[in-house]
């Protein structure tokens, strides 16, 4: 009689504890980490962070009126009660340096919307449509861009007047050109690209290709232009400021400041010294930002 056939051994079970199961992070919040871990990203965010602070927080932190005159102590030194001097008409330097990050920030985050609203996106159905729809609009977008941006801003304040609305919609149309050359460039090298082919072989809406596939993925340049744009920002709102098509007095502005002081630089340095320092610090900021943020969105950062 054969033996029976012996039943089959059951399989080795592992019971050493498994590590769980990590989710994968999100490209932006990739970026984000990469972005953190980077100097100028540290730096430029710190630096920024603090103007955005003192724009907030002017009224708590600034040491004296920005608008309070006092003749008696005109082009006051260093120190005594004025930490960075006083002007001419007596007023705090420092005060009115704070209140200045006022009208710099608007403008910078009014000018990065209109050319987002109007240059990123024209730029994007620009190439996304091409054909005759595309190169009427690039067109177009030459034209304004072979306006300078000072004479576009004394156009318009001509035409409706000196103010902050104005400066910012004349800084908005002259960054609104370069904003659409990137994005149009964008759209045509990720058109290139395999997943838009698959997304037309699935039977995909336009409108849907558009918003869920190509936008996301052409971002990346154009987030950095905008940082960019609003580095150009502060520098034109100064400008305009400094030509008188900006704020106006007695509201504080660094550009007005720098206007005001060129009458007395010998006598009064610190007038026109610390506003210009105050417009380099936000500039250096914001193109800390715009290089860390390229770095962070480019692909081939480990």
């Amino acid at each position: 009689m054969s033996n029976p056939i012996p039943s089959a051994t059951p399989p080795h079970q592992d019971k050493r504890p498994r590590a769980p199961i990590q989710a994968t992070k999100s490209p932006m919040r990739r970026a984000a980490r990469r972005f953190i871990r980077q100097p100028a990203g540290l730096v430029g965010s710190a630096l920024l962070g603090l103007y955005i602070l003192a724009a907030i927080f002017a009224p708590l932190i600034s040491p004296k009126d920005p608008l309070a005159t006092n003749p008696s102590i005109a082009l006051h030194p260093l120190g005594g009660g004025y930490l960075l001097g006083s002007d001419p008409l007596g007023r705090d330097v420092l005060s009115r340096i704070i209140y200045g990050t006022r009208p710099a920030l608007t403008v910078g985050i009014s000018a990065v919307l209109v050319g987002l609203v109007l240059g990123c996106l024209s730029g994007m159905l620009a190439g996304y449509l091409k054909g005759r729809v595309g190169g009427i609009i690039m067109r177009f977008w030459d034209g304004v861009f072979a306006v300078p941006a000072i004479l576009l801003g004394l156009t318009l304040a001509a035409a409706f007047g000196s103010s902050v609305a104005i400066a910012s919609i004349a800084v908005g149309l002259a960054s609104a050109p370069g904003l659409a050359r990137v994005a149009y460039a964008a759209v045509l090298a990720e058109l290139e690209r395999g997943y838009i082919e698959a997304a037309h072989a699935q039977g995909l809406r336009p409108a849907r290709i558009f918003l869920r596939h190509l936008l996301p993925n052409a971002l990346s340049p154009m987030v950095v232009q905008l940082a960019l744009t609003f580095s150009l920002a502060v520098l034109l709102e100064s400008a305009f400021s400094f030509l008188g098509i900006g704020l106006q007095p007695p509201a504080p502005s660094w550009g007005a400041m720098l206007a005001d002081s060129r009458s007395y630089l010998s006598t009064g340095w610190w007038y026109g010294v610390f506003p210009g320092l105050a417009i380099t610090g936000l500039v250096l900021a914001l193109n800390f930002c715009a290089d860390a943020a390229r770095d962070a969105l480019d692909p081939r950062t480990p």
